[in-house]
This record gives C-alpha cells, structure tokens and sequence, in this order.
C-alpha cells in the first residue's frame, strides 16, 4: 500500500511539475512548493491515500489547463472529487453544471442549506 502510495504520490508530483505555470518572483506563496508541502503534510500525518493525493493536486484544475477527465484517468474519482472541492468557485464557475449539481445537492429536502 505504502509502494503504491509513494509511485502515486512522485506521478502526481510530476503532473503538477509538468502543468502547474512557474510562479512569480513577488508570489505570495508558490504554487509547485505549496502544494508539495501540503501532500507531504498529509502524508506525514498518515491520511488515507485519496485525501493526501487531493492535497498534493488541489490547485491543478484552478491553475493549470489540465482537464477534470485526465485527472480523472490518472487518479481515480474520488481524488477528482477532492480537487474540485478545494477549487476556487471562479474555476467551479466555467463548468456550471458541477456547480448546479453541487447546489441541488445541498438544498434537498432534509439537509442544511449552507449557500
């Protein structure tokens, strides 16, 4: 599990090398070293696979133009689902059927409305 973990986690890292822009000289925080210090965080505090792969890729969509269906085929729905949730709505925005769905979901009869 933990093989796997670590060929998963150096592919994500690649990806994100590989699509993420380089950042500014007067960045608050760069992205590619932001986002491999959160995965790390994840890892070392032992989260399950998903939760630190979504961490490490959480800025992907929103900062890259890599689409949801090859993050998908490279890490599976549930890592998908975690990005998209920790993506900024204006990214959310452009793809409106996510965000109707997400919407819907929330304000069905019997949960709490929080939007």
């Amino acid at each position: 599990m933990i093989q796997k973990l670590n060929l998963d986690f150096e592919k994500a890292v690649r990806l994100l090398a590989q699509n993420i822009p380089v950042s500014k000289n007067d960045s608050r925080k760069p992205i590619l070293f932001h986002d491999i210090r959160v995965g790390v965080y994840l890892y070392e505090c032992e989260y399950s696979s998903d939760i630190i792969l979504g961490g490490l890729l959480h800025d992907i969509l929103e900062w890259s133009t890599l689409k949801e269906d090859v993050l998908r085929s490279e890490f599976g729905d549930a890592v998908t689902r975690i990005v998209i949730a920790n993506t900024k709505i204006d990214y959310l925005q452009i793809h409106k059927n996510v965000l109707k769905t997400l919407c819907s979901d929330v304000s069905m009869p019997g949960r709490m409305h929080y939007l």
